[in-house]
């Protein structure tokens, strides 16, 4: 239900449907973001959710929608607040029957994640002794890379002496070459999840020519032109826009970086 829905006019309800397809064309991008798995998992719940023909009056399936409608609403395997891992009440044994009636096929590292309780345990873990990194599940940062070396490559690039200073690393996933060396790996067109940032813009670009106010509109242009070049820049200038923007009856969360 949304209260005030029919209060709005036909051009209103427009601006709230761009929106809409907007967030959920980048919807995958907080599933990745969380867990470089999640998307795998949530796919393969998914076909067997929607394709299984056996059984569904079982403990066992009951048990199996309990544990998707989890990761659905925390956008992956670890719960949104308490950071932990989600533990399945189903059995191994019971998943791989559901999954083969499915059609669906599993490699063991996936398994693992599902129930092994051990790995990847939490989303964030924010005891320094065990890794920051090193002990969090979240894919901000790519295989191998550890939390010394994290704080090593920001202390590099930072700029000290920039009174506007940038959030660095906050639309990238740290990664690291062949080599050894570190980089960033940008949220952009034509970087990290082009695809799905191409879809967001086209919509936003559909939310900018019925905004409600200049201001508003040009917070969508410069949300736009963050999605396209990854300028961290822009993205202060959008903020500045957003926060300015306070007239009208539409409003949004951009939830693109955490």
């Amino acid at each position: 239900q949304i209260p005030g829905w029919d209060q709005l006019s036909a051009k209103q309800k427009e601006l709230v449907y761009y929106l809409t397809q907007a967030g959920l064309s980048g919807r995958d991008i907080m599933y990745d973001q969380n867990n470089r798995y999640n998307l795998r998992v949530r796919r393969a719940l998914e076909t067997i959710y929607t394709t299984y023909n056996g059984d569904k009056n079982t403990k066992g399936w009951q048990r199996f929608e309990t544990y998707l409608k989890r990761v659905w609403f925390s956008n992956g395997i670890h719960h949104h607040y308490a950071n932990v891992k989600f533990a399945p009440e189903f059995s191994r044994e019971y998943f791989a029957e559901i999954a083969g009636a499915s059609g669906v096929t599993l490699d063991e590292e996936v398994m693992e994640i599902i129930f092994n309780p051990e790995i990847h345990a939490k989303k964030v873990e924010q005891d320094a002794s065990k890794g920051l990194v090193e002990g969090s599940a979240i894919n901000f940062y790519g295989p191998g890379i550890t939390t010394a070396e994290a704080e090593a490559y920001f202390e590099s690039i930072i700029d000290k002496n920039d009174r506007a200073a940038i959030s660095y690393g906050l639309n990238s996933r740290l990664m690291k070459d062949a080599e050894g060396k570190i980089y960033e790996d940008v949220y952009k067109v034509g970087g990290l999840y082009s695809a799905a940032l191409e879809k967001v813009i086209y919509w936003l670009e559909k939310a900018e020519s019925v905004a409600e106010t200049d201001k508003q509109a040009a917070a969508f242009r410069n949300l736009i032109e963050f999605y396209r070049t990854g300028d961290l820049r822009k993205w202060d200038i959008y903020n500045i826009n957003w926060v300015q923007a306070t007239e009208g009856d539409i409003d949004y969360i951009n939830g693109f970086v955490e």
